[in-house]
């Protein structure tokens, strides 16, 4: 049986690959909300084409360090870094480019990768390692429900453009603010539904409401990335209640309201122990 590719835990972690330096090519306000920057250099040109959707690190630069120094510290395991994960929006490997889109946070200073790519203009580097595999590659339900938030949209994006165009169902997309909509490469069957949620620093929970309204058909495969507490509700029902077998599926929290990253990992881990 075809099955979404599910990364079992391992007793021993792989070495991590080595972080590289990216040169920003440009950057440019998608939306009120999300910053859409290429990426470019000798370390992108070999980047791996179709990782649309693929989980990226970010390694943001301390604004204090030149381009050399910044290098150096990529491979200096003593050296303090600032490690954020986001998701490729597009790569490529012709012009040697790789397209990240960045979602920004109200107020300044509480997203270090937000308020990097915010200001950022071509020169100006990061690091990164990745790409990781795809997250949903083989879809075989009848019907699709998905659901992501701003930092997720990037995901789900991928996932909608690599559906089959037959594919029919509902997406609910949480944006900040309304022209933060965008045109995603979704199958026609796919009703898209835009919620606007204007204080992402506080619970949402239309998504949660809007989906539990729906009824469900026998043939059901569903993606919900994004915020934690939401999707740690939408997994109880789609896996409790509904039944949802969790390989055939992709449930994700991406983040918490009030948590760093960091934070958010070790509670992630704690929850799957």
């Amino acid at each position: 049986m075809n099955q979404i590719k599910s990364i079992p835990r391992r007793e021993v972690k792989k070495p991590k690959p080595p972080l590289k330096c990216a040169v920003v090519i440009s950057s440019t306000r998608l939306t009120p909300n999300m910053q859409r920057v290429v990426l470019g250099g000798p370390d992108v040109a070999g980047f791996t084409p179709d990782r649309a959707g693929a989980n990226l690190k970010i390694c943001v630069p301390p604004a204090a360090l030149t381009p050399n120094a910044f290098r150096a510290s990529l491979s200096d395991n003593s050296a303090a870094k600032i490690l954020r994960t986001f998701t490729v929006q597009s790569s490529d490997p012709v012009r040697g480019t790789l397209t990240v889109d960045f979602a920004l946070h109200e107020p300044v200073g509480h997203a270090p990768a937000g308020d990097w790519a915010r200001t950022a203009k071509p020169g100006d580097f990061l690091g990164y390692r990745g790409p990781s595999d795809k997250k949903m590659t083989n879809f075989t339900a009848g019907t699709y429900i998905l659901h992501a938030d701003m930092t997720a949209l990037p995901a789900i994006g991928a996932i909608l453009a690599d559906m089959p165009r037959t594919a029919a169902g509902h997406a609910f997309i949480e944006i900040t603010h309304k022209d933060d909509v965008q045109n995603l490469d979704a199958p026609e069957g796919i009703k898209i539904n835009w919620l606007v949620h204007p204080d992402p620093s506080k619970p949402s929970t239309q998504a949660i409401q809007a989906i539990k309204a729906l009824s469900l058909p026998d043939s059901l495969q569903v993606a919900v990335i994004g915020e934690h507490t939401v999707v740690a509700d939408l997994r109880d029902y789609f896996l409790k209640q509904v039944g949802l077998d969790p390989l055939q599926n992709y449930i994700s929290p991406y983040w918490k309201i009030g948590l760093k990253e960091d934070e958010h990992q070790i509670l992630k881990k704690s929850e799957r122990d």
